[in-house]
């Protein structure tokens, strides 16, 4: 049996707690040759269905930007990347969060902060510079980045890291990542497909330490969830599933679920051909779930679904985003890049301090229990009236644990078309444990 993803989608108004995943509204997809919801837009490129619009990376016209309030600089900012669209998007956000602290009246420990480097800037330059705090894309292939800046005394947030080993990084409390980590899009995934009706799910894994971490976390998830892993093949990271889909197949199960790096045009088709799995029951997740525009020939992955890292935020601040960095080729990130630039200006100004470990220790606090606000300037002046704060912000509900890990996020529901692109349709929200 074949079961269409449910995505249910969780305001970023929800509130934090025991369950993996809060649910605001259930939308059902379905492929051509099922039926469809009454009132339902085709997405782009597929005959699959959905009853909300789809949303895109498209930038919006731009809007001027207006001028900032002019103090002294109260905090140093750094911004690097590796020059990818996705670092050129995390740079706009973080300019974007600047602009909207230097706004407001209260500013940052009562002056402005300046934001030093770029899309392409690496940490010995932002360092140099005097950047007590360093936002920027990074994962533990750039460990070296992140561990120079936590050595320097820093605090280095990143805005695409979904790891599940922080073994790497040296000082993980000075190493947090303000996206879900993959475990965290596992639980959610899960939830949404026993939510959706699928009681048994087969699991393709790459057999790597990434995928053995996912999968576990992903079957620990559905279990709890009530559902059941028909089938658990590995593939070797550059084999070929061909054997794996053949394993998984033939357990019959409601979905199935691949965790895996990227794949290349050879690993879709293996894991795609001679009907061995249906695109309508296949979930990508993580970095599976990536944009295979010209990877997938034919269709190949039409109507299968996916979670990955990186929120649409809504128009309005696309709309801003437009205004401070016109051209961009994609947003995705760019949400979280400003969410962990408000969170560090908040956690100086709690802190009274704008040094590295001092922000470092203050960033749980100011993203966990107290009054909820989830603008700038309303929990600057919440602070600045002695308020205890838990700042929620763009990419919804936040909660960062005493070692730098989200513990709750938010993370995008994709759906394939036949052009092999994934179309964000909504947000999943997921969550660990009750935040302390």
């Amino acid at each position: 049996m074949s079961v269409p993803l449910r995505s249910l989608f969780a305001p970023h108004g929800a509130r934090r707690g025991a369950t993996v995943l809060a649910l605001a509204a259930t939308v059902a997809l379905v492929c051509a040759g099922c039926s469809a919801d009454a009132g339902s837009t085709p997405a782009p490129g597929s005959p699959c269905r959905t009853s909300t619009p789809t949303s895109t990376d498209a930038t919006p016209a731009a809007e001027a930007p207006p001028a900032a309030l002019v103090r002294g600089d109260a905090l140093l900012l750094g911004s690097i990347g590796n020059g990818s669209a996705e670092a050129a998007a995390v740079a706009a956000g973080v300019a974007l969060a600047a602009r909207e602290i230097d706004e407001s009246p209260t500013g940052v420990l009562g002056g402005n902060l300046r934001v030093i480097g770029s899309a392409t800037a690496d940490a010995g330059s932002v360092l140099t510079q005097g950047a007590t705090a360093v936002v920027g894309p990074s994962s533990p292939d750039t460990a070296a980045a992140v561990n120079q800046v936590t050595s320097a005394g820093a605090v280095f947030a990143s805005a695409t890291d979904t790891a599940i080993d922080r073994s790497v990084y040296t000082a993980p409390a000075s190493a947090p990542s303000f996206v879900p980590s993959a475990a965290l899009q596992a639980s959610a995934l899960a939830q949404q497909l026993t939510h959706g009706g699928a009681s048994t799910v087969g699991v393709i894994a790459v057999d790597d330490a990434y995928g053995a971490a996912v999968s576990a976390a992903f079957t620990t998830a559905l279990q709890a969830a009530g559902g059941t892993v028909s089938a658990n093949a590995l593939v070797s990271p550059s084999g070929s599933f061909a054997a794996a889909a053949d394993a998984v197949g033939a357990s019959a199960p409601d979905a199935v679920v691949v965790i895996s790096h990227a794949l290349d045009q050879g690993g879709l088709d293996s894991l795609l051909a001679a009907g061995r799995i249906a695109p309508a029951s296949l979930h990508l997740l993580d970095q599976s779930a990536a944009d295979y525009s010209g990877v997938a020939a034919g269709g190949a992955l039409d109507c299968a679904a996916g979670v990955r890292a990186g929120v649409t935020a809504d128009a309005q601040f696309l709309g801003q985003l437009a205004g401070i960095a016109p051209g961009l080729s994609s947003t995705r990130f760019a949400a979280e890049a400003h969410d962990a630039v408000i969170a560090i200006a908040l956690a100086a100004n709690a802190a009274g301090d704008p040094a590295g470990a001092a922000i470092a220790a203050q960033l749980p606090i100011v993203t966990n229990e107290g009054t909820r606000c989830t603008a700038y300037d309303e929990c600057a002046q919440l602070q600045a009236a002695g308020v205890d704060i838990d700042f929620d912000g763009l990419t919804g509900p936040l909660s960062l644990s005493a070692d730098g890990v989200e513990q709750a996020g938010s993370a995008a529901a994709v759906l394939y078309g036949a052009d092999g692109a994934p179309a964000t349709i909504g947000t999943v929200f997921g969550s660990f444990t009750p935040a302390k």
